[in-house]
């Protein structure tokens, strides 16, 4: 056995590849968490903080970001309940309402109980929704009706609602007030739905028993599609669609804050998103009712050009409609460059501002390359970047398959039943794509993946948002969450969030977790055992300490031996870490609060030490 002791300097490449075994990985990183690579080289990412200490309803499914002509920033956000307006550290509520009623002799209140049962004849709400009550008169001894409160259906003609304090009287039928129903909230999940009319009758149910007559299924034949949001600023204004509601709104900035969306009444009466086009100024409708009322959901509507109010085409108007072939529906749409990009479930398609008299010229531009989700692409720096149902995608002219080294990773672990909740973002500073998605068995986006086009690599890791803006307008990426756990429900109550702003390494004041883990190394192929004396580190800390882990083992199905974690911070000269193995890897991990840290290579003194 040879004992001449070498030194060693590993580098690594950078990204994280999943595609293959640790040992099949050698030189590279195989596993991490809340890391990038700059030059190659990782470090962590820094952390978020809540942008205020208020909360919104629900859980975000869109965020977009705006700024009006005297440069007030405005943040829109769209949950499964409401819709907000934050500026100034507030939020707004924007939800639009559907209609109203003036009713009287309608609550009925129990003394020592803050519920309250209302009476509405064929109110024809659904529980979860939200009403709003002015005007109302005292009733219960104390209750005074004045808001916005969430209904919970007791029967066609009443509701109950629940006011902030128990009520010290009874009231049987007392009280009047105006009541005026927001926009019917829609579902938190993408769930399959039960029912007497889901499957045939006498069929079998769960594949072994026969469903009788007049009997409901118990497996899920009924898809129900959770409440997702387009937003597009007309202006300083801005154009919401809910979907699967269907019909567009428009909030005028020039209202104030304290305005609700009002319908766009001459829009399509089902939409299934919607999209300004900034260069002509069209507002398009991206799966849409026709001029005779049919819903299509290949069909692309437009509005008059600068005129969101003229949909019907005439000879004084650029109005129109085109509907695209490939797919069964239109999923979302993006600028990009001097056209716009739709996608279907299946096919790509450019749209492209020509004049009179097409308006608009379309062009198929791939196939087999549908979106996953209504919020899983992206555009940067002139290209666009979207995940698939197995693949991710770029099109800067045409469309590619983007090669992916965590692709497995992701796929394998993803739940397909929520994949509507993929959101894509861009972060701008540091050129990265990231998509958040559900890992199985998570209702909600647990997850990231990112990839960075300039640098060519992937990482991916735990996450807490749902829903992402860019740098537009604020300083930094914006992001939203929730301050529950995973599947409470309901109600969540969200927060937005400022996401790597400078100096902040800290997941909202919490220790912010981080680690990253090498492929396998070895001497010789792994013909001979390595002794590893000592560890030369090679580390910018500049707050915190670090945790270097060296683990190594004897063949590739033998357990791991850890030897650290060994604490490392900016005076670290060396480690003697003394290990074994045929073969080792290095992790790097923290632990301690507002640490950053930079790695650079690492030198191993090591020797041969026999065959076995």
């Amino acid at each position: 056995m040879s004992t001449d002791t070498k030194t060693i300097k590993y580098e690594f490449r950078p990204g994280i590849t999943r595609e293959t075994t640790p040992y099949a990985a050698e030189g590279g990183w195989y596993d991490g968490n809340r890391v990038r690579f700059r030059d190659g080289k990782p470090q962590n990412i820094r952390g978020w903080q809540k942008r205020n200490t208020s909360s919104f309803i629900g859980t975000a499914r869109e965020l977009t970001s705006w700024s009006s002509l005297d440069t007030t920033k405005y943040a829109a956000i769209g949950t499964e309940h409401k819709v907000y307006v934050e500026t100034g550290g507030q939020y707004y509520d924007i939800t639009p309402f559907t209609s109203a009623v003036s009713v009287s002799s309608c609550f009925n209140t129990s003394i020592g109980s803050a519920d309250v049962v209302v009476t509405v004849t064929a109110h024809n709400i659904q529980t979860g929704s939200y009403i709003n009550i002015t005007n109302a008169t005292t009733v219960g001894g104390n209750i005074y009706f004045d808001g916005d409160y969430q209904v919970s259906v007791v029967d066609a003609n009443s509701f109950q609602i629940t006011y902030v304090s128990a009520a010290v009287s009874t009231s049987v039928n007392a009280g009047n007030a105006t009541i005026k129903y927001r926009l019917t909230s829609g579902s938190f999940a993408q769930t399959g739905g039960f029912g007497y009319g889901a499957g045939t009758y006498g069929g079998l149910d769960a594949g072994v028993s026969v469903r009788a007559w007049n009997s409901p299924a118990t497996v899920t034949n009924i898809t129900l599609d959770l409440r997702k949001w387009t937003f597009s600023p007309f202006g300083e204004d801005l154009l919401i669609n809910g979907f699967p509601e269907g019909r567009i709104y428009r909030w005028d900035e020039s209202n104030g804050t304290g305005t609700e969306a009002v319908i766009v009444s001459a829009a399509p009466t089902v939409t299934n998103g919607v999209i300004v086009s900034p260069i002509d100024r069209h507002v398009l409708a991206l799966g849409s009712t026709d001029l005779t009322g049919t819903f299509d959901p290949m069909l692309v509507r437009w509005s008059a050009q600068e005129n969101y109010d003229d949909w019907t085409p005439s000879v004084g108007n650029t109005a129109g409609d085109v509907r695209l072939s490939g797919g069964s529906e239109i999923k979302c749409a993006l600028p990009y460059k001097n056209q716009i990009l739709i996608w279907t479930d299946k096919t790509l398609h450019g749209m492209q501002f020509v004049g009179s008299p097409l308006v608009f010229a379309t062009t198929k531009l791939g196939d087999n390359c549908g979106v996953i989700s209504r919020t899983a692409a992206a555009e940067m720096d002139g290209k666009s970047f979207w995940m698939g149902e197995g693949n991710f995608y770029m099109f800067s002219g045409q469309v590619n398959v983007l090669p992916c080294t965590v692709r497995s990773y992701v796929f394998e672990d993803f739940n397909y039943d929520q994949a509507e909740k993929v959101y894509a973002g861009v972060n701008s500073e540091f050129e990265e794509v990231t998509w958040l998605y559900c890992s199985e068995g998570s209702q909600d986006c647990n997850r990231y993946v990112s990839f960075s086009p300039s640098q060519n690599y992937w990482t991916y890791g735990e996450a807490i948002w749902t829903a992402w803006e860019d740098a537009n307008v604020f300083d930094n990426v914006i992001t939203t969450g929730v301050s529950v756990s995973l599947g409470a429900r309901p109600p969540a109550y969200g927060f937005l969030y400022d996401n790597e702003p400078q100096n902040v390494y800290t997941a909202d004041g919490s220790v912010l977790t981080s680690f990253v883990e090498s492929g396998e190394f070895d001497i010789g192929d792994g013909d001979d055992i390595m002794y590893i004396d000592r560890m030369i580190p090679d580390f910018v800390v500049s707050v915190g300490t670090l945790d270097v882990s060296l683990i190594t083992k004897s063949h590739p199905t033998s357990s791991e031996i850890t030897k650290g974690p060994f604490t490392v911070n900016q005076s670290t000269k060396q480690i003697r870490p003394r290990a074994r193995g045929r073969s080792g890897k290095l992790k790097i991990a923290t632990s301690t609060a507002q640490t950053k840290w930079k790695f650079g290579t690492v030198r191993l003194d090591m020797m041969p030490d026999g065959k076995r």
